[in-house]
């Protein structure tokens, strides 16, 4: 089933759709600053917007370093970005200029 393109997720692929540094490397979450909600003021990703995309296939979690790598003190796990998967460069260049008044998907979505 085909993921619903909503105004958060569309207002993600537009930035990513712009920023050819960010498809071309693991990113942090911090680094995707997209206009967010209907006003249009500029945001930062959060995780939930980073798990929405990860959700619909777009992104995927991947380890940057090693625990304690790079970093003065030891960590528990992996650094962790997020990258633009095949599935998410299909969506960036698929995505519509503009956003209609509710969520985009294909007939068959309810």
């Amino acid at each position: 089933m085909k993921p619903t393109l909503t105004l958060t997720r569309w207002a993600a692929l537009k930035a990513l759709k712009a920023s050819i540094a960010l498809r071309r490397r693991p990113f942090l979450a911090r680094e995707l600053i997209y206009a967010g909600g209907r006003r249009g003021r500029m945001i930062a990703a959060t995780g939930p917007t980073m798990e929405s995309l990860r959700g619909a296939g777009w992104i995927e979690a991947v380890p940057v370093c090693e625990p304690g790598e790079a970093m003065p003190f030891r960590s528990s796990g992996p650094m962790m970005a997020w990258q633009v998967t095949e599935a998410g460069h299909a969506a960036i260049a698929a995505c519509p200029d503009t956003f209609l008044n509710g969520p985009v998907c294909d007939g068959d979505a309810a």
